[in-house]
């Protein structure tokens, strides 16, 4: 039997990054339903960071990615805590900035964008609580 999403959520990656499940509503009205994928983020400041590489690196965004961003908000799951975020795209200067870093920390992740030839985009999450 599988594992779920929230399962998988705080255990520790192969790189030694720990998972966390980030949860939206999608960008359709009539769907609506939450959505909750296991996904790769990197703390930085008070803030977290996710990349919208897809599987080992899809040649599109992903959808949670899309819709992550689009609605604006979501729920990450980072060891046995729950959070609500703000989520956005960094913007061009920013997300060359903070490239640096998660090249830095996932060498994978830059591998990946070079052979698949697309910028992977970055979502800022802000922890909600945080940014009252």
């Amino acid at each position: 039997m599988g594992v779920s999403a929230h399962e998988r959520a705080g255990r520790r990656q192969r790189d030694g990054r720990t998972a966390a499940v980030a949860t939206d509503r999608g960008r359709s009205a009539q769907r609506g339903a939450a959505h909750t994928v296991p996904v790769v983020y990197f703390h930085y400041d008070d803030k977290y960071l996710v990349v919208g590489t897809g599987m080992g690196g899809s040649k599109q965004t992903p959808q949670w990615f899309r819709n992550l961003t689009v609605v604006g908000t979501g729920r990450i799951r980072v060891g046995d805590q729950d959070h609500d975020v703000d989520a956005r795209v960094a913007n061009a200067a920013e997300r060359d900035r903070l490239w640096t870093v998660i090249a830095a920390r996932a060498p994978h992740f830059d591998k990946w964008q070079t052979r698949i030839g697309r910028m992977f985009p970055i979502a800022v999450l802000t922890n909600r609580s945080a940014a009252a």
